[in-house]
């Protein structure tokens, strides 16, 4: 029998709960948009076509709008936006496509980190230094090859700033303004730490929702799970009258 969306969701929950890093967290959830990809495909997709996928997801399970809290950082008072999923998404690039640094004599192609780019770095004694080297293709100083390490910092700064740049999407930035001051700032939001606190809620609301309806009627959780959201959802209320 084919696994209900709620046990599919409900099992990719399970196993990020169980991920160390919050990058592997977003490819456990992954694996719902993408069933028939394999973890590793996932984690070579870039940050940017990753968070593509995930705000789809978001859009499938939660629906077209995002309703999310910041902190004004002027007066402190909390600030509520809404945006469409949609209106979140960036033009993608070509997963395959290499970016190109002119600086100092030196030309420099490389590519946008992905999910195991990151966790590569994140795991490394020198982050930086080794996620800059997985993503630098090619580095020449007119026809002379040169090794990555030789490049100045401010051409290495050029270079993070230009991966940042041609990646939108994993670099997303919000306009908010404080109702309370007036004041305006720009925000990041991150898709994946922001999907998975809504699934996680919605997983602990799922679970006690069958812990009573079990304790009630003595179902098992595989069938309760498998039930029409609409009809749990009664059966639930019944149990309030």
């Amino acid at each position: 029998m084919q696994e209900s969306s709620t046990q599919v969701m409900l099992n990719a929950w399970e196993r990020a709960k169980s991920d160390r890093l919050p990058v592997e967290r977003a490819l456990s959830l992954l694996t719902v948009a993408c069933p028939s990809a394999t973890r590793s495909s996932l984690a070579a997709l870039p940050i940017g076509k990753r968070d593509a996928l995930l705000f789809a997801l978001r859009e499938q399970s939660f629906g077209p709008e995002i309703n999310a809290l910041a902190d004004c950082p002027a007066c402190k008072q909390r600030v509520q936006f809404q945006a469409g999923v949609r209106d979140l998404v960036a033009g993608e690039l070509r997963d395959d496509e290499s970016l190109l640094v002119e600086s100092a004599g030196y030309q420099v192609e490389f590519r946008r980190p992905s999910s195991a780019d990151l966790i590569a770095a994140r795991q490394a004694d020198k982050p930086r230094e080794e996620l800059l080297a997985r993503l630098i293709v090619r580095v020449a100083r007119g026809e002379a090859a040169v090794s990555p390490q030789e490049l100045p910092q401010d051409v290495v700064g050029e270079i993070e700033s230009a991966m940042e740049a041609g990646d939108p999407q994993a670099n997303l930035q919000l306009t908010l303004r404080c109702q309370t001051c007036g004041y305006e700032w720009e925000a990041a939001f991150d898709i994946a730490e922001f999907l998975w606190s809504e699934i996680d809620a919605w997983a602990s609301r799922t679970l006690f929702d069958v812990h009573c309806l079990a304790r009630a009627y003595g179902w098992r959780e595989t069938d309760i799970i498998a039930m029409n959201p609409w009809r749990r959802q009664c059966y639930l209320e019944m149990l309030n009258q």
